[in-house]
């Protein structure tokens, strides 16, 4: 859960803080960034994974990272490295601030089985850790997570068992567990992945991800959301595909994939992901004539929905040359629109990525972008996550390939705009 912006956040002007934030960290060769926010002072918190950071043994480990506002990385009680003796895969995956300042990341770590296990850590502004929580009973790889006004942790992600199963946790601000919850979309708990959660103005929960077969058999893959009160009554469950109006449900799969979800200050719920083929791509067969087909590719997609769940739109992104889109994150602007940020394939580096973000306004019209290229040739970026201050300034985090250096391996940077 981010801290939520003042009700009149300065004007957006877009421009980047390369003074103070254009920030590149190199850790290890592996270096992984998962989660940003803020909290009410305007420091920045970022969680991600590395090897070697603590242990000689080359596992991946748990790093959390504390900057204030002017850029300047805290050490004194941060710079954390968590590392759960005896495991293979320690993956942080969300971090929030709670209503007292506090700092709650949570995460997985997988055991010498390969099972998960999903943990939660929560610490005060100093860095003393508050409280500890492991979760091994539900086999979690944990996907977000979110504060309530209360301090009560919701969990969300997905079993790593096949068919893979959706959990919806809620623990109290004590780390007690309240209740928890197997997904059942359209009456079906089997091959559910939860990805995503949010919280609305009066407290409820909604929570998103993609499962197979929900609108149509065969669909592919399909997105979902569902809205839950505090005490865990479900009170709407949307499902949906963003596939073109002229595909045949029945016959082409289009693999909707949901990743992150949001609800602005009325109450409208936003989601971001990608579909294969949901886009079109218009040939030019002569100067008489053109052709109309479905990419064969991702596209990139935002849809919004009414507080009761009703559609009102949707936008579909594709590069020019008809290479992938995907978006994996979204947050609202605090002035009626939404910030999202993904990744796509451009024409003149078909096996790079580049890290792209945009700005829109409430009816979904593209009023801000930035672009970023990998330097040195690197092979992969993905935007990650992004985080609002108080001020209305926009925190956006990403990995890619050297960065750092010509050849330092997978970096991470965080990038500042206002």
């Amino acid at each position: 859960m981010l801290s939520p912006p003042d009700p009149s956040p300065a004007p957006w002007q877009g421009i980047e803080d390369t003074v103070n934030w254009d920030i590149v960290v190199h850790n290890s060769s592996a270096d992984t960034v998962y989660a940003v926010t803020t909290d009410p002072d305007g420091n920045v918190y970022v969680v991600g994974r590395g090897r070697y950071l603590s242990s000689t043994l080359g596992h991946y480990e748990w790093w959390l990272k504390k900057y204030d506002a002017a850029g300047r990385e805290i050490r004194a009680g941060w710079d954390k490295q968590l590392y759960f003796s005896g495991t293979l895969n320690d993956t942080p995956t969300a971090v929030a601030i709670d209503g007292e300042g506090n700092v709650v990341v949570g995460g997985y770590y997988t055991d010498s089985h390969n099972l998960p296990h999903c943990v939660v850590r929560k610490y005060n502004p100093d860095g003393t850790e508050l409280l500890a929580v492991n979760l091994s009973s539900y086999q979690l790889l944990l996907a977000d997570m979110a504060i309530g006004d209360d301090g009560a942790i919701y969990l969300a992600g997905s079993t790593l068992s096949v068919p893979t199963a959706g959990i919806f946790l809620k623990l109290n601000a004590a780390g007690e567990e309240v209740w928890s919850k197997t997904i059942s979309v359209n009456g079906v708990n089997r091959n559910i992945q939860a990805t995503a959660l949010a919280l609305d103005g009066a407290g409820n929960v909604v929570i998103g991800g993609y499962g197979i077969d929900l609108v149509g058999d065969p669909s592919g893959y399909d997105s979902w959301f569902q809205v839950y009160s505090p005490d865990g009554m479900l009170l709407r469950e949307v499902r949906f595909s963003a596939r073109i109006a002229s595909f045949d449900p029945t016959s082409c799969y289009t693999n909707d994939r949901l990743y992150d979800i949001t609800v602005d200050a009325d109450g409208n719920i936003y989601t971001v992901g990608c579909g294969y083929g949901i886009a079109l791509v218009v040939t030019q067969i002569d100067e008489h004539t053109s052709a109309a087909t479905a990419c064969d590719c991702d596209a990139g997609w935002l849809n919004k929905f009414s507080p009761t769940g009703q559609r009102l739109d949707q936008k579909v992104f594709l590069t020019r040359d008809g290479n992938d889109v995907e978006f994996r994150s979204i947050v609202p602007d605090g002035r009626g629109g939404v910030f999202i940020s993904g990744r796509d394939c451009a024409a003149n580096n078909a096996s790079g990525r580049f890290w792209i973000i945009r700005r829109l306004d409430g009816e979904l019209n593209e009023i801000w972008g930035a672009n970023f290229e990998v330097n040195q040739g690197a092979s992969t970026v993905v935007g990650e996550g992004l985080a609002l201050d108080r001020s209305g300034a926009l925190f956006a985090i990403s990995n890619a390939h050297d960065i750092h250096s010509a050849d330092s391996g997978l970096d991470w940077w965080i990038k500042k705009f206002y």
